[in-house]
């Protein structure tokens, strides 16, 4: 009965090692970035404008000082947004850590 329980303890765990993504496959992030957008338009349009701006401006700063690996907000964590409106023009500001 023992090794039985043994076997199949072992079995588990080897199948857990294989699956589980090894230290260079996990996400890896690098120190916090911002992006900056501004858009204009009536009916959030001037914030969906914005946003996608911002979103450009994040992406292309990961994309410059880490590579294209990390250009992805939406591979990014901790992400924060940050926008103002008036009546037709909004501003956005994106932070994150660029992961990939």
């Amino acid at each position: 009965m023992f090794n039985r329980i043994s076997i199949l303890g072992i079995t588990a765990a080897l199948g857990a090692a294989l699956i589980a993504p090894s230290d260079s496959e996990a996400a890896s992030c690098r120190a916090r970035l911002s992006g900056t957008g501004s858009g204009q338009g009536i009916l959030g349009i001037g914030t969906q404008n914005a946003r996608a701006a911002a979103t450009s401006n994040f992406e292309s700063k990961a994309q410059s000082r880490h590579g294209s690996k990390f250009a992805s907000l939406s591979k990014a964590s901790d992400v924060k947004w940050d926008c103002r409106s008036t009546a037709l023009k909004a501003t956005c500001v994106v932070t994150a850590k660029p992961c990939r």
